[in-house]
């Protein structure tokens, strides 16, 4: 895809609030997931998301043992099947639903835009849009990190595109293993791919500016998982 990118939606926030919202970090490419708060430009307003698996714990650990027994086989944990596990788990559990997001806030007592509110609340109701979807399946991720489950690194992305003229954003993961390995995992498009393959198919471009240059060289930056 050939549409321009805008990388600069948490850059441009930062220039207005620095690096954190309202007291804590903001969530962007390549930064921690687990206690900040991920807020940026959305067509829909938008609440600012805090995910904090130490205060608000349940619904994190409960889809976390859900990752953990899909991607079990006879008791034991197969770290091949995690991050399809990952994935099914939060398009099992937070099917995509704008009307569902809409209602959840407005249920809130004089919510306004730009608000903070728990991710975990859209866990528990079972609703959510890319940016939700982005953040559990990420944060899932971030903890197998953590704790030594997995190697590699996790980070949410996000870029504004303009395929049908008007500008649209999105967000997704983008897991890089200890290998170098990079994986794609788009809840919203029910995408779970290694990074070329999941680029391949033609729904968003999901490549960082320095991945589209490595690309033209001829280097082979994102191999499919063995």
């Amino acid at each position: 895809m050939n549409q321009p990118e805008l990388w600069n939606y948490t850059s441009t926030l930062r220039k207005q609030t620095g690096d954190k919202y309202n007291g804590r970090a903001l969530i962007g490419r390549d930064t921690p997931i687990d206690g900040g708060v991920y807020y940026g430009v959305y067509s829909d307003g938008g609440e600012a998301l805090v995910v904090d698996t130490q205060k608000y714990p349940d619904m994190y650990d409960s889809w976390s043992d859900m990752v953990r027994e899909r991607a079990s086989v006879d008791g034991k944990l197969i770290r091949n099947l995690i991050l399809n596990a990952v994935y099914e788990t939060v398009l099992e559990q937070m099917p995509y639903s704008q009307k569902g997001v809409d209602d959840l806030l407005a249920s809130i007592p004089d919510y306004k835009s730009g608000d903070k509110v728990a991710l975990d609340s859209f866990m528990e109701h079972h609703v959510g849009v890319c940016r939700h979807q982005a953040l559990a399946a990420g944060v899932l991720i971030e903890k197998l990190v953590k704790d030594g489950t997995l190697g590699g690194h996790v980070s949410v992305d996000r870029s504004q595109q303009s395929p049908k003229g008007d500008p649209e954003g999105h967000a997704w993961v983008r897991y890089t293993n200890s290998g170098g390995h990079i994986y794609i995992i788009d809840v919203a498009n029910k995408i779970a791919a290694p990074l070329h393959e999941a680029n391949d198919k033609g729904v968003w471009n999901y490549m960082r500016p320095e991945d589209r240059l490595t690309r033209r060289l001829g280097h082979t930056a994102f191999p499919s998982a063995s």
